[in-house]
């Protein structure tokens, strides 16, 4: 019985992405003796990682498994196979050596002679056959076929060039019309899944169905390779055809027949035409000498120009002073053109200076500041050498904040660097004004719970606590009729504040209290300073030079207990033992 013929149509994702270093070659003989005895090739080689400057080895060993395959005349298709992907192995192995690992080959090879398939791979690159929009993948046995959907293993393999010598397994099958094989990475295959493909291969044309994987490996974010062959068989029928009668021509329509009729009598008008043309030149010969004769007449009314008399011939003395007035005009016009090419080379001399000194006084900056910080790191600190180096860059910052080029957000954010490592030095812990713009601390008491400060810049009370130091409000301005605060002092883990309204508030916990003394309005004329001891409030008037008792409660204060003398004057002071 005679062979079937088949053909094939390929789609590869080989040349849809640039600079990749994969490989996908396809070789099909046109001698129709290479064709029955080797058949057709094809070889894909996965290159990982993707990024990988191995493109001209993947190209080297694919070229080199081909040539190895067509060469090999001595024994049959599955043994030439298989010697020419050891071949390759060799020549990988021996390539890869100095690699030590960074990069890996993988490859997936697959022959077609006259109705059988022998595919192999090496490595993680994979071989699938879709036949009836069903996916398989090479069994274990020569001809056996394990369903993608049933499968319970699945085999790894060491990569191309790991293993001086490998076997590679040959799988044979034989093909019949509408099958597709698919060659494919590793990669592709783990990352958008095997049923894409399937997809891709059942419902499209082998070349858009590698340019849609491609693109769904580009949207999907595939971090490997995306190299994918697709090999579609059908069945030949040119060879039956040859054998074929040609088929009897079919009766011409009816609207064919009069549309020649027409074009057939047309055609003999047109043959009669130079006849009909001398016909319609005789007729119209009067009126053309009229209308010729009246198209004179009015070109003679027409006013004339005057005639023209000779010139002179030019003197020599004329032409040359023709010549040097071009000779002058063309040097000025090179005179502007020089100084407008002159003009915009020293304009980009000019911009390349400026951001070139930006760029060092930015870069001077960054070191004084690293080198400061190292200073400051030291133990114990260098603190003269980390200033010198904090003036030094304070200068160079105010330069590059002057460029007209200058990055304002960066110069901010070395400004920013530069007052930390000062605060570093000086021994800031916390700076307000950095908190909140405009901060004025007046006022600072400590207990267990952190640093407490007044602060009637921005009208907050202020909490410093933690390691590293942490800010919280505890009063603000506006806040539960809350004014500006002025004075602060602890009792036990409760915080006393007095506002710039005489009003004194208790913070404790989360809980704030207006403990203002009911006689506070008519006892306190300007209160200097306050304190709170054993649950007593004593509050020391700067206007009455006086000190004031009360409980640090919402109760009614008593009457002032002492007044304080007003200081001796220089006069009747003594001194004593």
């Amino acid at each position: 019985m005679r062979a079937a013929s088949f053909v094939t149509k390929v789609g590869s994702t080989a040349g849809l992405r640039p600079n990749s270093p994969d490989v996908a070659v396809v070789s099909e003989p046109t001698l129709g003796a290479t064709l029955r005895t080797k058949g057709r090739f094809y070889f894909l080689c996965e290159v990982a990682p993707a990024a990988a400057p191995a493109g001209q080895l993947a190209r080297e060993v694919a070229d080199l498994a081909r040539q190895e395959y067509y060469y090999d005349l001595s024994a049959g298709i599955e043994v030439s196979l298989r010697r020419a992907l050891r071949q390759a192995n060799r020549r990988a192995a021996q390539r890869l050596r100095d690699q030590r690992g960074r990069v890996t080959l993988h490859c997936a090879c697959a022959v077609f002679v006259n109705n059988e398939l022998y595919a192999s791979r090496i490595g993680a690159a994979r071989v699938f056959l879709v036949r009836r929009a069903r996916l398989f993948l090479p069994g274990d046995q020569p001809g056996e076929l394990a369903d993608f959907v049933h499968r319970t293993t699945t085999r790894e393999a060491a990569s191309l060039g790991v293993e001086a010598d490998v076997l590679p397994d040959v799988w044979r099958q034989t093909i019949e019309p509408g099958d597709t094989l698919i060659l494919a990475a590793g990669a592709l295959t783990e990352r958008l899944g095997a049923e894409a493909l399937k997809n891709a291969a059942v419902t499209l044309h082998p070349r858009a169905a590698a340019e849609h994987i491609h693109n769904r490996a580009i949207a999907d974010g595939v971090a490997g390779s995306d190299a994918a062959l697709f090999i579609e068989i059908t069945a030949a029928p040119a060879a039956a055809e040859r054998l074929r009668a040609e088929p009897a021509p079919p009766p011409e329509a009816e609207e064919v027949v009069i549309a020649e009729t027409i074009r057939s009598r047309l055609d003999w008008i047109w043959r009669r035409r130079p006849h009909l043309g001398r016909a319609i030149e005789a007729a119209a010969a009067p009126a053309t000498r009229a209308v010729g004769k009246g198209v004179a007449v009015g070109l003679e009314l027409m006013p004339r120009r005057s005639t023209a008399l000779p010139r002179h011939p030019d003197t020599a003395r004329q032409r040359s002073r023709r010549q040097r007035r071009a000779a002058s005009l063309l040097a000025v016009v090179l005179l502007l053109v020089a100084g407008g090419i002159g003009a915009l080379a020293y304009r980009d001399y000019a911009a390349q200076r400026v951001g070139g000194d930006y760029t060092l006084a930015i870069i001077a900056v960054e070191n004084d500041l690293s080198s400061a910080r190292r200073s400051a790191d030291r133990k114990p600190p260098d603190v003269d050498a980390a200033r010198d180096r904090l003036t030094h860059a304070q200068a160079k910052l105010d330069e590059a904040a002057r460029s007209p080029i200058a990055d304002q957000a960066k110069v901010a954010a070395l400004r920013d660097e530069l007052a930390k490592i000062d605060d570093d030095i000086t021994g800031v812990v916390v700076d307000l004004a950095r908190v909140l713009p405009g901060a004025k601390p007046a006022a600072i008491v400590g207990n267990l719970n952190g640093l407490y400060v007044t602060d009637p810049g921005v009208g907050r009370l202020w909490r410093i606590f933690g390691d590293p130091a942490q800010t919280g409000v505890v009063l603000a301005q506006g806040a539960r009729d809350v004014g500006v605060p002025r004075l602060v002092a602890t009792f036990g883990d409760a915080v006393y504040a007095l506002d710039d309204q005489q009003h004194l508030w208790r913070a404790q916990g989360d809980k704030v209290a207006d403990v203002t003394p009911d006689a506070a309005a008519d006892t306190w004329k300007r209160v200097a300073s306050f304190s709170v001891f054993a649950a007593n409030l004593y509050v020391l008037d700067a206007a009455t030079a006086s000190t004031s008792i009360g409980t640090a409660s919402r109760a009614t204060s008593r009457r002032p207990s002492r007044r304080m003398p007003p200081p001796p004057s220089p006069s009747t002071a003594t001194s004593g033992s």
